[in-house]
């Protein structure tokens, strides 16, 4: 599961992870319930040192997910790899 922590503007200004769910201050909640069954989670955003990501998969390590953890170098390095980026 691959969630992004950007807003949602900039899904869709600057393209997305294609299968990527949005997240928000408040869907952490609804995002643990949803998703707790997953063996992991990675959640990225396009802030410098994945300062938004880290936040967030605090957060939803508060609220009960076990295995979360920020994309290295957030949706720019992805990109950067080659790999897919979806645009609406």
């Amino acid at each position: 599961m691959i969630l992004d922590a950007r807003p949602i503007d900039q899904r869709t200004r600057n393209g997305f992870i294609p299968g990527s769910v949005p997240i928000d201050e408040n869907s952490f909640n609804d995002i643990a319930n949803r998703y707790a069954g997953h063996k992991e989670i990675v959640i990225y955003c396009s802030c410098p040192n994945e300062i938004t990501a880290a936040r967030y998969a605090e957060k939803l390590r508060k609220v009960g997910l076990k295995r979360i953890r920020p994309l290295v170098g957030g949706i720019d390095a992805w990109a950067q790899s080659g790999q897919q980026v979806t645009f609406l």
